[in-house]
């Protein structure tokens, strides 16, 4: 959040500045295309060898719409970016329904799918392997098993990475493993041919300094760059821009004065600056360590501190020992003797470390004689807000990666991430009243009070800066992430702290301000982002899904009273995994909900919280589709029945018939009809011999569907019951 802003800091014109929270005075923009949502009707199998048939080529939505049964189409740009709402592939493994997806499908995307590697496997390239693959989603606390994996092939040329391309495949984990989501950010590399013999190309300073000059020539600049060293990689574009494929190299560039990171891509030959991005958007003794933290999500000046656990803290007897503290703050060391020794707990721990700008972490330390217990209590005085600032950076800080956890204990880098940087008390770039994420080198930071704003170091603040690096992790998204990433950041913080508002009391001595709420109104639009914020504003724009997520919660809680936080959190965490490559909010995200909801592997027959998460989205102008009903798939215009007993349909005539119903069936037979005339049931042909049917198929798309052929005799039947 920013204050004041007397000249724009240069990058707010090329993406997200750092991932902050402005209250006035900011803007930031970025490219946006038309979202449209279509749909394909063709048909993908795979056969025993798990070859699939009926491939055709033409143009990718053609062809899409051929290989791609029923699929929802999520178009960008001209592009398509996610598929969804069918089954689009199977196999007898997540791994081969995967493959087989990959392997059909890649081509019509605008790729070759001999230049896809899957993240996780030898052959691809460091930054992608250090992923977890697949990745599991949707985990059921009951059974421990995950209900989607969640399959990751980046974009290769020659075994040179294509910058920000990959596609993802969701499998669901269950008999069938069909893939019945997927998202692709794929580029046409055309006959790009790669030199075997190829130069690491070099980072020119004066040229990047002036590709900064160009996107923000007003604004404020360094006067030098330090630069990292370039990797090589195909670039052929970012985001919905496109270009000729080409060697490119790739690098960070950075700056203290004024602070800044950015990530430039540059012609590999002529070192001419492609495209940049900004990159800013912790005998034996026992005892317990516990810090007087500010309760709730508020400032530390509207909610009283209270003594709570300092988990996962550093503990040490000094020269002999070193431990962490448990998850309610409990340690035990390894003492060999009974000499006297000294204990010693500072602010921080195993997952974050804490770094004060304004002095030294608070360190405690007690001398006493083994066997002993000790007790410790950081900022016990509550008399100095830059302690109170640490531990409530470090109290925060946990608590938001254990609720990630707690629902996708999995959840790469961060699961087994130790160490990282919360730098508290700052005064510098944006402060005061600010606080960013640093995604280049990731940390998360909080400005120091002054005059007018309040520490920023507290649990809403945290809680958001540390969703930013969830959000960064998960979808690979930089800086901010754009309105989606300021809006799911919202949506983590407050459903974390189950409370809807964010940083109260940040403006001094008035605690009833709130800068944002979750509990809104926005309505969506579909070239303006919403009525609380268009795309150049993604703080408002975010508004638009943070209220989406708390109403699905709000409906939940009605429908399912214990364990409706479970349900909204574990379906929102879920879905940023399938975000990647997007900053848009809209339609697509809606998809992503509804498919991770399925629980049957046939996403056209609704889910269990169909109805809970289609109201959130339409009561912010992003309607459900219907879902098809049973004949769908075997006539138009069927005539709806029921009936309570048995049902009789009476005299059919002598033309066709199609007649659904969702009612449960059980049995049946029909009659009167001739040698030439059949009748079906859910496309089965049924024996007319007035003898009940030994069998009934299973329902499709939640009931059964009736159908005859033309013919005699005009008083022919069917009976259900």
């Amino acid at each position: 959040m920013r204050t004041i802003l007397a000249t724009r800091f240069v990058g707010a014109t090329i993406g997200a500045v750092g991932a902050m929270l402005f209250l006035v005075g900011c803007e930031s923009n970025g490219p946006h295309g038309k979202d449209e949502l279509r749909t394909t009707s063709g048909a993908l199998t795979a056969d025993a060898s798990g070859k699939a048939k009926g491939k055709a080529k033409g143009t990718d939505q053609e062809a899409l719409s051929r290989a791609a049964p029923k699929a929802q189409l999520y178009v960008r740009g001209g592009r398509v970016m996610r598929l969804y709402g069918a089954v689009m592939a199977t196999g007898t493994t997540p791994e081969t329904s995967a493959e087989v997806f990959r392997k059909n499908v890649t081509d019509e995307l605008g790729a070759d799918p001999d230049d896809l590697v899957r993240v996780g496997t030898p052959a691809a390239h460091a930054a992608a392997a250090s992923k977890s693959d697949p990745a599991g989603l949707m985990l059921d606390p009951e059974t421990g098993t995950y209900g989607f994996w969640l399959y990751q092939y980046d974009q290769v040329r020659s075994g040179i990475p294509v910058h920000g391309a990959s596609l993802l495949a969701l499998v669901q984990n269950v008999e069938s493993n069909p893939v019945v989501w997927a998202g692709a950010s794929l580029r046409d590399l055309g006959d790009l041919a790669v030199p075997r013999h190829r130069a690491t190309p070099s980072a020119d300073p004066t040229k990047s300094l002036q590709a900064l000059r160009q996107l923000d020539p007003i604004g404020l600049l360094p006067s030098e760059l330090e630069l990292g060293e370039p990797e090589l990689v195909v670039f052929a574009g970012a985001d919905s821009e496109e270009i000729a494929p080409r060697l490119a190299g790739r690098y960070l560039g950075s700056s203290d004065d004024p602070l800044g990171k950015w990530r430039f891509i540059a012609d590999a030959a002529t070192g001419d600056i492609l495209h940049v991005e900004d990159m800013l958007a912790a005998a034996n003794i026992g005892g317990r360590v516990m810090g007087r933290a500010t309760q709730g999500a508020m400032a530390s000046e509207c909610a009283p501190e209270v003594t709570t656990p300092l988990r996962y803290a550093d503990t040490s007897i000094t020269g002999i020992s070193q431990g962490y503290t448990t998850s309610q703050g409990y340690f035990y060391l390894f003492n060999p003797g009974t000499t006297p020794v000294t204990v010693v707990s500072p602010v921080g721990g195993r997952r974050f470390d804490i770094f004060d700008f304004a002095g030294s972490t608070e360190t405690l330390t007690l001398t006493v004689t083994p066997p002993s217990y000790v007790y410790f209590t950081h900022n016990q005085s509550n008399t100095d807000e830059y302690v109170r600032a640490q531990v409530n950076a470090y109290v925060f800080a946990n608590q938001t990666r254990d609720f990630l956890l707690s629902y996708l204990p999995g959840y790469a880098t961060i699961a087994t991430e130790e160490d990282f940087p919360v730098n508290v008390n700052r005064n510098d770039y944006g402060c005061p009243g600010n606080a960013w994420y640093d995604s280049a080198s990731p940390s998360i930071n909080f400005c120091r009070a002054d005059w007018l704003y309040t520490n920023t170091a507290y649990g809403s603040f945290v809680q958001h800066e540390y969703a930013h690096h969830i959000i960064h992790v998960g979808a690979g998204l930089t800086g901010s992430g754009g309105p989606y990433g300021e809006g799911m950041a919202d949506s983590i913080a407050v459903s974390s702290a189950d409370d809807p508002r964010l940083f109260q009391g940040v403006l001094k001595n008035n605690c009833s301000y709130v800068e944002r709420s979750a509990d809104n109104t926005c309505q969506y639009s579909a070239t303006a982002c919403s009525n609380c914020g268009d795309y150049s504003d993604e703080w408002g724009c975010g508004q638009l899904l943070s209220g989406i997520i708390w109403d699905i919660r709000e409906r939940l809680m009605v429908t399912h009273p214990t364990d409706y936080r479970d349900i909204a959190n574990r379906l929102m965490l879920s879905s940023i995994a399938l975000h990647a490559g997007l900053t848009s909010i809209g339609p697509e995200i809606l998809a992503s909900f509804l498919t991770l909801d399925d629980d049957d592997g046939n996403p056209s027959n609704g889910t269990p919280h169909r109805t809970e998460i289609c109201e959130g989205f339409a009561a912010h102008g992003i309607p459900c589709a219907a879902l098809p009903g049973p004949c769908a798939s075997f006539c138009s215009d069927p005539l709806v029945f029921t009936w309570g007993g048995d049902y009789q349909s009476g005299p059919l005539g002598t033309g066709t018939i199609c007649r659904q119903t969702t009612h449960p069936v059980a049995g049946g037979n029909c009659g009167n009809f001739s040698s030439s005339r059949k009748l079906y049931l859910n496309g089965t042909q049924m024996p007319c011999d007035v003898g009940n049917w030994s069998t009934i198929p299973p329902a499709v798309n939640g009931g059964y569907c009736v159908t005859t052929t033309a013919g005699d005799y005009s008083y022919a039947f069917f009976t259900l019951w």
